[in-house]
């Protein structure tokens, strides 16, 4: 039997970054950045230009 209290609706969100409806990944002000953009952004090489551009999509968020 499910309990109610164990139910939570997830809203699917556009992700800043990649522009993708998505419901799983992470708020920075108001702005949602989906789970797939987080991984490729800890995981990208600090010298790869696809870190750069992610870099400075972070940045018109925050700023």
């Amino acid at each position: 039997m499910i309990n109610n209290k164990e139910i939570i609706l997830k809203k699917k969100r556009h992700c800043k970054i990649c522009g993708k409806a998505r419901y799983d990944g992470i708020m920075i002000i108001k702005s949602f950045i989906c789970e797939d953009c987080v991984n490729s952004i800890t995981n990208e090489e600090f010298d790869d230009k696809q870190y750069e551009d992610m870099k400075n999509r972070i940045k018109d968020i925050l700023f």
